[in-house]
């Protein structure tokens, strides 16, 4: 039987069979500030990880590092709605590739997540 975590429609409501875990990706206040309908991105997010954690998903935050996000600098902060609870696991990019030089990989395999939701924004491409 599969847990029941929101949405809308029967196959929202139904939470993966498999072990997941949801990524919230590059959604920091530089990244924000530069995405098309920023705010109703942000609370899309920001609804779906309260969804997650309230069905026992771990939410795992991943920033993007770049010119204007650099440690400790309020570009480099994830926006505060979705921001990371205490026990979330936070990874840090080197690159602009969520597994390059990352130990994403090592927590989906120390959690057992075999299927993870992608979220958040892209910021690969440079302006």
């Amino acid at each position: 039987m599969r847990r029941t975590v929101g949405g809308h429609g029967a196959a929202a409501r139904r939470a993966p069979a498999a072990p997941t875990a949801l990524l919230v990706i590059d959604l920091q206040n530089t990244t924000v500030a530069m995405a098309h309908r920023a705010a109703e991105t942000v609370a899309a997010i920001t609804g779906l990880s309260e969804r997650a954690r309230a069905a026992g998903v771990p939410v795992v935050t991943v920033r993007q590092p770049d010119a204007g996000m650099v440690p400790g600098t309020e570009g480099r902060r994830v926006v505060p709605e979705p921001a990371p609870r205490d026990g979330d696991p936070v990874v840090d990019k080197t690159a602009p590739a969520s597994l390059l030089d990352t130990d994403l990989d090592a927590i989906r395999t120390a959690r057992g997540v075999t299927e993870v939701i992608v979220t958040g924004f892209t910021t690969a491409g440079r302006r």
